[in-house]
């Protein structure tokens, strides 16, 4: 085999991995545990983008569009992690996730998270519509994500109903089984 065959091989690789990196992140598929689906992400969007400079650096043929194409990807691939690191002055860019209240329907589970971005942010509540896929993976919907809110409750008011009342608040979802998207 000769250097040639090889980059060629190296970048149909990265483009593939970054290919399944990003339909990853544009699914609704999760990570049961929302701080793990968090940094999951967070290294997706990394390994995507070092991935996609890798590809940009080897499939090419002319040297002028290898080093035009790989550019951005490498300076973004270098930046990500520092931003990261900047954000956790700010919080950090992972919020944690505190169960209120779950309901569960003949398909799916509707629950109520609290999140909490750290000091200098407020409380939020998140109301996430799951379908369990595999083991630790689940097909999720958001139904409500808002700031400035404390306490939720959830209660089944109809078939395919969800009453959530969010600081004393009621509002109501109509959830569709098997509806994601």
């Amino acid at each position: 085999m000769n250097v040639g065959h090889i980059t060629k091989r190296i970048g149909a690789i990265s483009l593939a991995t970054s290919i399944i990196l990003i339909g990853w992140l544009l699914l609704p598929f999760r990570i049961a545990d929302p701080e793990l689906d968090q940094v999951v992400t967070l290294l997706s969007c990394w390994v995507a983008t070092v991935a996609l400079a890798i590809t940009c650096a080897c499939l090419p043929n002319r040297t002028w569009l290898r080093l035009l194409g790989a550019l951005p990807f490498s300076l973004l691939a270098l930046a990500l992690p520092g931003l990261v690191f900047l954000s956790m002055v700010g919080g950090g860019p992972i919020s944690g996730y505190e169960v209120l209240d779950s309901v569960e329907l003949d398909h799916s589970t509707v629950i109520a998270y609290r999140t909490n971005g750290g000091a200098t942010t407020d409380y939020g509540i998140t109301i996430v519509q799951e379908l369990p896929v595999v083991a630790g993976i689940v097909l999720a919907k958001n139904l409500h994500s808002g700031y400035h809110e404390y306490n939720a409750t959830l209660k089944v008011t109809g078939p395919n109903l969800i009453l959530a009342t969010i600081d004393n608040a009621p509002k109501e979802f109509r959830v569709r089984s098997f509806v994601y998207f």
